[in-house]
């Protein structure tokens, strides 16, 4: 089943790169690297978002970070499937 919004090469590079990593015999590993890689990502986003307001005229900082919400919504997506997905295993 493709999930809607989710290109059908986007899911077979996934799939392909997951066979290819075996990520199914690490996946203790994974759950600790992803709940790192979440906090370094967060942490990126907030520095960020800080130099955009800090540098930018106020009008185009706004202009630039409300633009990113759609992206940021996206972004939560994927960060809870994948939660959930390794909660499940």
């Amino acid at each position: 089943m493709i999930e809607r919004g989710i290109a059908p090469l986007a899911l077979t590079l996934a799939t392909v790169a997951s066979s290819q990593l075996q990520i199914e015999q690490r996946e203790s590993e994974l759950r600790t690297a992803f709940a790192s890689a979440i906090g370094a990502l967060d942490e990126a986003d907030r520095v960020y978002r800080r130099t955009i307001e800090s540098t930018l005229a106020p009008e185009t900082a706004g202009a630039i970070l409300s633009g990113l919400v759609s992206f940021r919504e996206q972004v939560q997506m994927v960060r809870d499937r994948a939660s959930s997905c390794l909660a499940r295993s």
